[in-house]
């Protein structure tokens, strides 16, 4: 890999990047309308999909429904799965399962959000090459062109997952940083927690090298919240932070319970604050992706 290449591909796939969490979340909605490929109506007419309709709804209805939900997030192993399930490794899972047959299933590729992403748009492109034959055409202009649509907004995702995995290639190889969008769906549609993973530099030979996480999350009950983790060895230091008062009046009458919790999984909390300011992204890259000098 050069300086060159990725500044080839980081110009190739960012302009035409798609947030994962906003374009998901309107899928879930056109498919809770019946719009999902051109199939709306008029108010107050529920709508009938046409036959060309169906087979893609039931496969977007299907990409949604493997999203993970709020109660797997908030369980360790739920959590580890879908960070490692999150698209920007499938790659390196598949390199993986090259060198040590066995190492993965066929279910936990399945649920890589990439790979799910890839077969769904190999799938759309099918659909609308099968609609564009004009010898064999049975879809409505209206499914043609939303269908045309629903193929862009995929690529667009695929795109924004592709930056995502290009961000770690400008890091030094001893502090690598990923920075990742977990999207998971709830009662309201799907939301998305947005995460940073680092790890510190090492001082000398005898510290032990750590590891931060950044995390932010948008609740309709709480609103914005930033959580930082910093984890040396089994030594946890945590920080919560909510942009409402309200929210971190909570969060800090739920620090000894938080503690509780925290050491009876054999960690040490060396500091646990909770308070209120703004939160800060931790996807949005700090500088540009790419440095160059004209």
């Amino acid at each position: 890999m050069t300086r060159d290449w990725l500044t080839q591909q980081v110009r190739l796939h960012l302009p035409q990047a798609r947030a994962l969490a906003e374009t998901l979340t309107e899928w879930s909605r056109r498919l809770t309308t019946q719009e999902a490929i051109g199939t709306a109506q008029p108010k107050g007419q529920t709508p009938a999909p046409s036959t060309a309709a169906v087979p893609l709804n039931d496969r977007l209805e299907r990409l949604i429904s493997r999203l993970p939900g709020p109660s797997t997030l908030t369980e360790p192993g739920g959590l580890q799965r879908a960070v490692e399930g999150s698209g920007i490794w499938l790659e390196a899972r598949l390199a993986q399962l090259a060198l040590t047959p066995g190492a993965l299933t066929d279910a936990s590729l399945g649920e890589d959000l990439k790979a799910q992403l890839l077969q769904f748009a190999d799938q759309i492109r099918r659909h609308n090459r099968d609609a564009a034959d004009t010898t064999a055409r049975t879809a409505t202009p209206a499914v043609i062109n939303a269908g045309k649509a629903l193929e862009h907004e995929t690529e667009g995702m695929l795109k924004q997952l592709v930056s995502l995995q290009l961000q770690p290639l400008e890091q030094e190889a001893e502090q690598p940083r990923w920075v990742l969008d977990l999207p998971y769906r709830h009662s309201g549609g799907v939301g998305t927690v947005q995460a940073e993973i680092e790890r510190e530099r090492r001082q000398g030979e005898v510290e032990e090298a750590g590891w931060t996480i950044r995390l932010r999350l948008d609740l309709a009950e709480l609103g914005p919240l930033s959580i930082r983790l910093t984890l040396k060895g089994q030594r946890l230091s945590a920080s919560l932070l909510a942009e409402r008062a309200p929210t971190a009046a909570l969060l800090r009458s739920r620090l000894p319970l938080l503690r509780e919790q925290l050491e009876a999984r054999e960690l040490e909390v060396t500091a646990l604050h909770a308070g209120q300011g703004q939160t800060a992204n931790p996807t949005r890259h700090p500088g540009p992706l790419i440095s160059e000098q004209a």
